[in-house]
């Protein structure tokens, strides 16, 4: 599949980034790629990737800017 193929470049591309923001999106772009296919088990591990570092994004930050992050990515996951 296309879409695994460039999730998994960027992804590849990303790791060493210290902006955790894209590679956090890759790892969910592959979450919903292997949740269509059926395959629960790679969803989940890469969906708890994703959670993983979009915390990790938040806890790196103030606390008050922390707030602000963890409340705007609630609100687009709706």
């Amino acid at each position: 599949m296309r879409a695994e193929l460039w999730a998994r470049e960027a992804i590849a591309i990303l790791e060493g980034a210290s902006e955790h923001t894209g590679l956090a999106a890759c790892y969910e772009t592959l979450s919903g790629i292997y949740a269509d296919l059926g395959q629960g088990d790679l969803a989940g591990q890469y969906a708890e990737k994703g959670a993983t570092l979009r915390q990790y994004r938040v806890a790196s930050h103030s606390p008050h800017t922390a707030y602000l992050l963890e409340r705007r990515s609630q609100s687009t996951a709706m």
